[in-house]
């Protein structure tokens, strides 16, 4: 049997979020993240007794956590990670001393870090970092005035090279995602103002582009991209108050559009990264350092809003044909009709009464939401049709 979570959508907007295993380590903020093959990491940060340099691995299949060789440079927050082939990288932020320049090498492989050559630009925290091809860029930052510089890291050559300054202000606490060769940097803050704008980086050219504005001003969110699209979320708006809200951005049609809003706790300072056409986020700070971690799924669209607090057991899920369903007797008395949507949002079957076995052989094989109308409200249940 399978109890499936579920799925709250907004009113056109799409994806849907599920919560997987709470982090391995302790709740923190101001972590870095990245992901190898189908295995994703998050390490440092910090906690209300200091800075960390312990590193995680979660294992996408098992869905569970495993904790690897600490990270070894000095315990710190606001640091910047990213990963080139089977190695990950983690470099600059703060520790107890103040902002560092190191840069450090992690082998998947051999489970060891190794020094790289530091960053050559001024030491900070709270930068920006994306990856285009063999080469990592990194900007923005804070040490202790806002930076928009920007630097080129080169992994044949183990060197760094100064590249053309961002456009628009000096800022820390912004978003950044890569897509199609070409970097993105989004929001941001100095001390006195948030941000909205949005910039493309073309390293073939070395220049910036401005693209359109976030909806909103934000800083300190998540941002990362799936299927060639951009995603930027969570974070702090102009007021300093913790955010839900998430954002897709069409590289084709240079517009943003509202996603379904982040499900676990509005925060800030969290960590994501995408494996395969999934994205991922957790820890961060929400009232409190958290821990919790969740998958996002942009598949899902053009669904309605509501949701019921209620469970609804469907086994087996995924199927090759026959899913059976149980609901309460008071849940039944309430059902109005059933629908199975299409991952587009179109409806593909529709039943007039409750059913206790589904049959969706008829189905291709894929991932469908089926969803339930009551009188109490709607509720959204993902199913799989597998051979």
């Amino acid at each position: 049997m399978f109890l499936l979570a579920s799925v709250t959508l907004n009113l056109n907007a799409q994806g849907s979020w599920t919560k997987k295993a709470d982090y391995g380590g302790l709740a923190r903020s101001g972590s870095v993240a990245f992901s190898i093959n189908n295995f994703g990491y998050i390490g440092t940060g910090e906690d209300v007794n200091g800075k960390k340099k312990d590193f995680w691995q979660w294992d996408q299949a098992a869905d569970s956590w495993t904790q690897k060789a600490d990270f070894s440079g000095t315990a710190r927050s606001g640091a910047i990670g990213f990963s080139i082939g089977t190695k990950g990288y983690i470099g600059i932020g703060e520790d107890v001393n103040g902002m560092q320049k190191d840069f450090w090498e992690w082998d998947q492989a051999s489970n060891t870090w190794m020094a790289k050559s530091y960053f050559s630009g001024t030491a900070r925290r709270d930068a920006v970092s994306f990856v285009l091809g063999t080469k990592a860029y990194v900007s923005t930052g804070y040490s202790p005035l806002p930076h928009q510089d920007l630097w080129e890291w080169d992994l044949t050559t183990n060197s760094w090279a100064a590249k053309t300054i961002m456009p628009g202000n000096v800022r820390y606490g912004a978003s950044a995602f890569s897509i199609s060769g070409k970097g993105y940097v989004a929001g941001g803050k100095t001390s006195t103002s948030t941000f909205k704008d949005f910039w493309e980086y073309n390293p073939s050219s070395l220049s910036w582009t401005q693209r359109a504005n976030l909806p909103n001003e934000n800083s300190f969110g998540v941002g990362f991209s799936i299927n060639g699209k951009g995603y930027v979320g969570i974070g702090l708006n102009t007021a300093g108050t913790q955010q839900q809200a998430f954002w897709e951005w069409n590289p084709s049609t240079n517009t943003w559009i509202v996603i379904s809003n982040f499900t676990g706790t509005a925060r800030n300072n969290s960590a994501g990264f995408t494996i395969g056409n999934l994205g991922y986020l957790g820890t961060g700070y929400a009232s409190g350092h958290q821990k919790d971690f969740w998958e996002f799924d942009p598949s899902i669209s053009g669904l309605a809003e509501n949701e019921l607090s209620n469970s609804i057991l469907l086994f087996p899920n995924p199927s090759t044909g026959n899913i059976n369903l149980k609901l309460t007797d008071i849940e039944q008395s309430f059902m109005k009709s059933m629908e199975i949507y299409s991952q587009e949002g179109k409806v593909i079957s529709q039943y007039n009464n409750y059913l206790s076995k589904l049959d969706i052989s008829h189905l291709a094989c894929g991932t469908y939401v089926l969803q339930f109308k009551t009188d109490k409200g709607i509720l959204y249940k993902k199913i799989q049709r597998i051979e």
